[in-house]
């Protein structure tokens, strides 16, 4: 009979952190800045959480995800200020419309980081031509083709 070899804890090796884990917690962080950043249409606070989650995790990801940080961090503040602007202008009534407006900008830009997140893509600057030159296309191209 063979002699079973005593139990050393010391001798059992312990795989290396994987740096693919330590992305997918982070890409998982980024997807919650934009969680929070589109619950606070319905939880006005959450906004906030999302803003120091993203400047907690920013130094610390990968290059690709940095950018996500960076247009989040960005965002939130180009929304507030746009935000703020429209609230004073509300004394003249068109600042009512101006509201309407950064909210939908807000949201959109969200969803498309989300989007990219997702993919796995870095996030890149949203213009007016990348949200409508998707309309009116299904995956395989345009309609009738």
């Amino acid at each position: 009979m063979s002699e079973i070899a005593p139990h050393n804890p010391a001798a059992v090796l312990l795989p290396p952190a994987s740096s693919a884990l330590a992305d997918e917690g982070q890409r998982r962080a980024a997807a919650l800045v934009y969680g929070l950043y589109l619950g606070s249409f319905l939880l006005p606070p959450a906004i906030f959480g999302g803003l120091m989650l993203a400047n907690l995790n920013r130094a610390t990801a990968p290059d690709w995800l940095k950018t996500h940080y960076a247009a989040q961090i960005r965002g939130f503040w180009l929304y507030m200020g746009f935000l703020a602007l429209s609230i004073l202008l509300c004394a003249v009534l068109v600042g009512f419309v101006l509201i309407v407006v950064t909210m939908g900008w807000f949201f959109t830009r969200q969803l498309v980081g989300l989007n990219r997140l997702l993919k796995g893509e870095p996030s890149g600057r949203l213009s007016l031509t990348q949200i409508f030159s998707g309309l009116g296309r299904g995956r395989d191209g345009p309609r009738g083709a």
